[in-house]
C-alpha cells in the first residue's frame, strides 16, 4: 500500500475542501481493499452517491469514506440524516472507512474502518435543519457519534504512517463479521432492541 498522496489530480480545483476530496478518493480508488472479502481492490461509485463512495465488486460490500488532515473527534459530520435512517433500518448502510492525511507532506497517516453494522440510529444524531436563507433551506444533515461505539468497532488499516498486513486487519474484521452474517443486522449492531428507535 503506498500511503503517498498526489496532489496533482486536483489542479484543477481551486477550493481546498475540494482538493483534498479529490486527492483523497483517488489514494482510496487505488489503495483501499475490501475487509469484508478477499478482493483488493474497490470500485469507486460515480460522484454524488446517495449512501457509498466505493463498492467491492466481489461481495458488494460498499464504503463511505470521510477524510480530514485533523484526528477525528467524538463526532462527525455525515450526509442527509433521513436517507442515513432508512439505510440503517433496512441494513443498507455502508462500512466507513475515516482517513487522516498530512496537508505539508501529502501523506495518509492513519486509517480506520468502522463495519456498518455497528451503526444503530442511536450513533446517528439529527442536525437542526439548514435556514431558510441557504442554499439548501430545510436540508437535514446527521453526525456519526463516534465515542458512542465500543473501541474494537474501529478497525486499523493504516496505524502512525504504517500500512497493517492485510491478514491482520482482515482477521480483526472477521471477529465480529457475524454480526453482518445475520437478518437482524437490519437496525445495526445485532439489531440490540435498546439502541432502535
Amino acid at each position: 500500500m503506498d500511503l503517498s498522496l498526489n496532489p496533482a489530480v486536483a489542479d484543477e480545483y481551486r477550493s481546498l475542501s475540494q482538493k483534498a476530496r479529490v486527492v483523497t478518493e483517488r489514494w482510496a480508488a487505488t489503495n483501499l481493499f475490501c475487509l469484508a472479502c478477499a478482493s483488493d481492490y474497490l470500485e469507486q461509485l460515480k460522484p454524488n452517491a446517495r449512501v457509498a463512495d466505493f463498492r467491492c465488486l466481489n461481495c458488494a460490500a460498499q464504503y463511505q469514506l470521510k477524510s480530514s488532515s485533523r484526528s477525528f473527534g467524538n463526532k462527525v459530520s455525515n450526509s442527509a440524516y433521513h436517507p442515513k435512517m432508512d439505510a440503517i433500518l433496512n441494513g443498507l448502510v455502508p462500512h466507513y472507512a475515516f482517513l487522516n492525511y498530512s496537508l505539508s507532506r501529502q501523506v495518509v497517516t492513519d486509517l480506520f474502518i468502522i463495519p456498518g453494522y455497528f451503526f444503530t440510529p442511536a450513533i446517528i444524531e439529527e442536525r437542526p435543519p439548514l435556514r431558510p436563507a441557504a442554499r439548501r433551506a430545510g436540508w437535514i444533515g446527521s453526525n456519526l457519534l463516534l465515542h458512542a461505539l465500543p473501541p474494537d468497532a474501529r478497525i486499523s488499516v493504516v496505524s502512525a504512517e504504517q500500512a497493517l498486513p492485510r491478514e491482520d486487519v482482515r482477521k480483526a474484521w472477521d471477529r465480529f463479521s457475524f454480526l453482518g452474517a445475520t437478518e437482524k443486522t437490519a437496525g445495526g449492531w445485532g439489531a440490540d432492541p435498546v439502541t432502535r428507535l
